[in-house]
């Protein structure tokens, strides 16, 4: 059986222009809600006490981070109305309530200030508001009510469509990413009976924050096997080589910033190497339980990356994972194409069923 979950991340949102936004999420619900009604959907933490929550999350992330996050501090709050900035001095950093009861208005458009019409940047990449850090929580939330639903043998597959986003979160915000969804998922996953766990990422950016919570604790029972685009400028320039000591495999596709580099990885280049790579690494881990970090980012219509694949390819892993008959969680991760993502994860329930 298949069990769907997800967050309400609508107050999870920057400029309009950032790719990632809460359309990526909600148009999917929407498009398998018209598919499925609401067969496989299934209430997550509605009531779940937050500091539960923060405990999950401090089974990786360390307290100094936990608690930044949770007091985030700014000295830059930009206006949603106009996308101007509302500065203040660098040393003199303000939490979102303290900014707008020093600053009414914008200095912009004159529009009364709020929680919820601005927004700030937690990195170069990554926006924060003032909902983020319960959002990103609740995010964990789901990972975890999906993982006790999936100790029950029957419930072998789940979709976990979550935002932010988390592979690139070490004990920082990256590449959008606030908390490292799927790494938390893997080490709650080993106290409720899942011994060994293999993450596959399959975003086109390599799992940087995953390989590097890895590293800083290595479990002789997690995996790691990504395979991502790789190359001088391409985003986050790791994930060259591999580890074989940590269990982690390393699969990084060469290629440049021009598009035109990237044609080579056509559906049946990326299947020979989920052939020959991929799936006898997972075979010979032989995990318990398999979770992917599913970005969708490396489809051919994802307007910031992309490589040459198209939905066969995304169906051809989940029939492989299928013949495996091993209990998977899918967590989302990249892909800004929200037409790409709402027509294939329905693709890939369909062939799960």
């Amino acid at each position: 059986m298949i069990k769907i979950g997800y967050n309400n991340s609508s107050k999870h949102y920057g400029s309009i222009w950032h790719y990632e936004k809460p359309e990526r999420v909600e148009f999917c619900i929407e498009m398998l809600k018209r598919e499925f009604g609401n067969k496989y959907f299934v209430c997550t933490n509605t009531d779940t006490d937050p500091n539960q929550l923060i405990g999950l999350v401090r089974l990786v992330h360390s307290n100094e981070y936990v608690e930044k996050m949770k007091n985030f501090e700014s000295n830059i709050f930009i206006c949603r109305g106009c996308n101007k900035k509302n500065s203040f001095a660098y040393w003199n950093k303000k939490t979102f309530m303290e900014a707008i009861e020093e600053k009414s208005d914008c200095i912009g458009c004159d529009e009364e200030l709020n929680v919820d019409n601005i927004y700030t940047f937690a990195s170069i990449d990554t926006y924060y508001t003032y909902h983020t850090f319960n959002i990103a929580l609740e995010a964990i939330g789901v990972v975890r009510d999906l993982l006790d639903l999936m100790v029950i043998p029957k419930n072998k597959y789940s979709f976990a469509l979550i935002r932010p986003p988390g592979h690139h979160c070490n004990n920082d915000p990256n590449g959008f990413c606030v908390f490292n969804n799927v790494y938390v998922g893997a080490k709650y996953a080993q106290t409720i009976g899942f011994e060994k766990v293999l993450i596959l990422d399959v975003d086109f950016h390599h799992g940087d924050g995953t390989q590097r919570l890895i590293e800083a604790n290595p479990d002789p029972n997690i995996s790691f096997v990504s395979i991502h685009g790789f190359g001088e400028v391409i985003y986050p320039g790791t994930g060259s080589k591999s580890n074989p000591d940590l269990n982690i495999l390393n699969i990084p596709l060469e290629m440049s910033k021009d598009s035109e580099s990237r044609i080579y990885i056509t559906d049946e280049f990326y299947q020979e190497i989920l052939n020959s790579q991929v799936f006898p690494f997972v075979s010979n881990k032989d995990p318990d339980l398999i979770l992917v970090s599913l970005g969708f980012d490396a489809h051919k219509d994802d307007p910031l990356e992309g490589m040459n694949i198209t939905d066969l390819t995304y169906l051809y892993l989940v029939s492989k994972l299928k013949q495996l008959e091993k209990p998977v969680m899918f967590v989302l991760e990249g892909g800004y194409n929200i037409k790409t993502i709402a027509r294939v994860v329905p693709k890939m329930i369909k062939l799960l069923e």
